[in-house]
């Protein structure tokens, strides 16, 4: 992957971050570490490490799907997402690692629950 196109993916996933975040009620604002695998982190400190990544914290991840109430499963090397809230479809997500597959699909189902019903 190019340099171009990794950083189009690292804002693609910035966005797909702020939108988890806005449909889990969690306050973030943009780090001011170096490190951009840490884009964001709890606003006001929060938590005590600050730093706040659902696509590569399990446990920012886990938070998102507990608080939305989401189903999470597990199948063939897949991991999928359901919001349980009247969301239609299953987000499904393939990766090699399959922690990595649910946290992104995690956080692709509470972007779709941030998105309103009738964009503009």
């Amino acid at each position: 992957m190019s340099e171009k196109d990794e950083e189009i993916q690292r804002q693609k996933d910035r966005e797909l971050q702020i939108l988890a975040a806005r449909a889990a009620g969690v306050e973030i604002e943009p780090c001011t570490c170096s490190n951009p695998d840490w884009p964001f982190r709890v606003k006001g400190g929060i938590s005590t490490r600050g730093h706040w990544n659902p696509l590569i914290s399990d446990g920012d991840a886990f938070k998102i799907a507990a608080k939305l109430k989401m189903e999470v499963r597990f199948l063939n090397g897949a991991a999928y997402a359901e919001p349980l809230d009247g969301c239609d479809g299953q987000i499904w997500e393939y990766a090699e690692d399959i922690r990595q597959a649910a946290r992104r699909a995690i956080c692709r189902a509470a972007a779709l629950m941030a998105q309103p019903l009738n964009p503009a």
